[in-house]
């Protein structure tokens, strides 16, 4: 059927020919009743207010700018130093420009690519959230619609996207997930299309997206991975073509980070940064990150058991709402992306291992907080929404109907709630070391006007840069053996620098890890 063939191509030209063609169906009325309720026009003008809302409301809501942390320095400080034709390099210790390793090279890149247009990186970064708010809503509401044909339910989840307490608490920091995110989405889109319509353009621009998160952060090798997977799973050809499918897919999507990793090892010896080591995954850690997920569905306040009641419900939900999707009467005939939700629990599985082979052999100290498990978040949401239209075929009792929308407003409810917080905290306050109180300071403008003859000397380097836009030296610090040749003699140096003057020591008492809680006022 005509129809079936159409709906079958609308991801791969939804950007392009989409309301052109809706338009026309509309009129010769060749489309099925439920795409008819809703005009192409009004969806698309709807996708738009709710994207450009979310844009609105991030730029009310960061008047001090995004906020930045020990991460945003270095993102940053590599952006600042491309610019000047230094690569990526940070210059965050004075006299030391090393290579940036530790992260992967897209999100500084693109940071770099906003100074063209005259924007500084830490402006820009506040521009790009922005920006990448916008599409990533735009993105899931043309996914969901790929998927479901129903125009209500993918603008309830991009409206619910844009309202989430959790993804408005990722755009107000400067990090790669808001970048991130959205090569997620569009990979796994082109991946689901090309199931529909095996062309191989639509695996190279999939393939492409991944290759492109994995570039922006290291954990994108999962969502590799998981490709991977769906492809010698759901392949449609013989063994031996997914055979081919998968090494086309694989060596397009690894090749950018083939190449970064050379660099690396050629001009710093490591090709991440990272040392393996053998680690545990403590209970603590486990309930944190249990907690994170809860306070998805439950406020922290009402959250321990409750919440974890919540979380194993949503899961057995979903678990049984995709095998009874999969008991449905078979509509492949006009169904789109039809293996959408195989393919994104294939990428749950995939982070999760991922995340339990960091903390087990790399850094145990990774917090499963909002931003780490953003991904499950997003991909959440749009799992439940798709699972949720096909659902829709089932016929409920009242009281399971009402239920069911109760159920869905109370969590709209308390997802606008939340994004309002956020954004009003962050537009009173800012957050880290953009907030009000850092940028007010009157400590911070003195050392600010000190002369760039004057070295400054800090435990938090970082802190410094992002505040004055200056390198610092790590003040002298003894070692575990007690004070060695090196330390006394750095503090014979910093010590004369003192006595002429040229030299200044600033002792932040914060961790790293508090600067996200950052409030008080800065200390001397």
């Amino acid at each position: 059927m005509r129809i079936s063939r159409w709906n079958r191509r609308i991801p791969g030209e939804l950007f392009a020919t989409y309301g052109a063609r809706m338009s026309e169906q509309l009129k010769t009325g060749s489309i099925p009743e439920a795409e008819g309720r809703m005009s192409s026009k009004i969806f698309c003008f709807g996708l738009v207010v709710i994207s450009l809302g979310v844009m609105l409301a991030l730029v009310w809501g960061t008047p001090w700018g995004v906020g930045t942390g020990p991460d945003s320095a270095k993102y940053i400080g590599a952006a600042r130093n491309f610019l000047a034709g230094k690569g990526l390099t940070l210059p965050l210790v004075l006299d030391e420009v090393p290579a940036m390793t530790h992260y992967p090279p897209l999100y500084p890149f693109v940071l770099a690519c906003g100074g063209y247009l005259g924007l500084d990186p830490l402006n820009g970064a506040r521009w790009l959230n922005v920006l990448l708010a916008g599409l990533n809503v735009f993105v899931i509401g043309c996914l969901l619609y790929s998927y479901t044909r129903s125009y209500p339910v993918a603008l309830a989840g991009a409206a619910l996207v844009a309202s989430s307490p959790v993804m408005i608490s990722i755009y107000l920091w400067a990090s790669s997930e808001p970048l991130f995110i959205p090569f997620v989405l569009l990979g796994i889109l082109w991946l689901a299309c090309y199931f529909d319509d095996p062309r191989r353009l639509y695996l190279i621009v999939s393939a492409g997206f991944c290759g492109l998160a994995f570039l922006t952060r290291y954990p994108g090798v999962a969502v590799i991975a998981a490709g991977v997977a769906a492809l010698m799973l759901f392949g449609r050809s013989s063994f031996g073509g997914r055979i081919r499918d998968s090494a086309v897919f694989l060596s397009l999507s690894v090749f950018p980070m083939i190449l970064w990793t050379v660099r690396n090892i050629a001009v710093a010896g490591t090709a991440a940064d990272r040392h393996l080591q053998i680690n545990s995954i403590s209970r603590h850690q486990f309930l944190f990150g249990l907690d994170t997920i809860a306070g998805w569905f439950v406020p922290f306040s009402v959250a321990g058991r409750a919440g974890y009641l919540a979380v194993f419900l949503v899961i057995g939900a979903i678990a049984a709402a995709f095998f009874r999707s999969a008991t449905l009467e078979d509509d492949s005939q006009g169904h789109s992306l039809s293996r959408l939700p195989s393919i994104i629990l294939l990428v749950f599985l995939f982070y999760a291992g991922m995340l339990a082979l960091t903390v087990l052999f790399v850094d145990e100290t990774t917090p499963l907080d909002n931003r780490i498990l953003s991904p499950f978040h997003v991909l959440g949401i749009v799992l439940v929404f798709s699972l949720g239209a096909r659902f829709l075929k089932i016929r409920f009792s009242i009281m399971q109907t009402s239920v069911v929308f109760a159920l869905c407003a109370a969590l709209v409810i308390y997802y606008v709630v939340g994004g309002v917080a956020a954004l009003e905290e962050s537009r009173e306050y800012g957050l880290g070391l953009s907030a009000k109180r850092w940028q007010t300071s009157p400590e911070v403008e003195r050392l600010k006007s000190l002369s760039e003859e004057v070295v400054i000397y800090t435990n938090r380097p970082h802190a410094v840069y992002l505040l004055t836009g200056r390198s610092s030296r790590l003040i002298p610090e003894k070692s575990s053996g007690g004070a060695s040749e090196q330390y006394l003699a750095e503090v014979a140096v910093l010590k004369e620098q003192l006595e002429r003057q040229e030299a200044v020591v600033i002792q932040f008492e914060v961790s790293d890890a508090q600067w996200d809680q950052l409030r008080q006022e800065p200390s001397r």
